[in-house]
């Protein structure tokens, strides 16, 4: 099964990753995901860097990215981050704003996957104890459902599950979830109903997946709430 979010889950704070230069294996770069702010800054340039000159678009990358290098490593000392990154090439520099956008926010892929398991967390269909993967196995049930984690060839071809929001499935929907996500954006939306931020400042300050998986993640128990009402009227009549 592939997984929900091919190239790591996002995390709730602000957790560094370390990656090399491409032009020069030995330059080891930390950096920190973006704030909203900044990142929201970066996609409204992107509509006029092509009325700028290549010069004024590089120095702009340079001046938003080089708060988030928290430290780095080389043979040779930079006395500070902004003389490393006015140093740096235009294919170096554009490797670092590539992997600080991918860190800082969810690309419309993992949106779409995170908007689907949030579909299944909140489905009614799923909430009998047999879909608990546990009890499913003990019941031996994995196999006419489709199990996603049995190979392929172990799995029934005519398997009967239910249907979300019109969609059919060829696999069990509860083996597509990932926990680790969803527990990830259930923390980010509590701490957005509490008004108490992940990172110091306002809003602007956060994460843009922060904001993101939390604005999905209060949508979908909207839809939810919605839902259950509807089916109430419905056996009320």
């Amino acid at each position: 099964m592939e997984a929900p979010f091919k190239y790591g889950a996002p995390l709730l704070f602000r957790t560094p990753i370390w990656v090399v230069l491409p032009s020069d294996e030995d330059v080891l770069v930390e950096l920190i995901p973006m704030s909203y702010r900044d990142v929201q800054h970066l996609i409204e340039l992107q509509y006029i860097r092509e009325f700028d000159d290549e010069v004024t678009s590089l120095q702009t990358i340079r001046t938003y990215i080089t708060p988030y290098i928290r430290s780095l490593h080389r043979a040779l000392n930079f006395p500070d981050f902004q003389t490393f990154v006015n140093q740096l090439s235009p294919q170096d520099l554009q490797y670092l704003y590539d992997k600080l956008i991918h860190i800082s926010r969810l690309s419309q892929d993992q949106l779409s996957k995170l908007s689907s398991m949030l579909d299944v967390q909140f489905s009614p269909a799923f909430r009998d104890e047999s879909w608990n993967c546990e009890v499913c196995k003990k019941k031996k049930l994995q196999y006419n459902r489709a199990c996603g984690y049995l190979p392929e060839n172990e799995r029934d071809p005519k398997a009967i599950l239910p249907r979300i929001k019109g969609r059919t499935f060829t696999q069990c929907p509860i083996s597509q979830v990932d926990n680790f996500v969803l527990n990830q954006v259930g923390k980010a939306y509590n701490f957005l109903e509490k008004g108490v931020l992940p990172e110091a400042g306002g809003i602007g300050d956060q994460t843009e997946w922060f904001v993101q998986a939390a604005s999905l993640y209060s949508r979908k128990i909207s839809e939810a709430e919605a839902e259950m009402h509807q089916e109430q009227a419905r056996k009320s009549k």
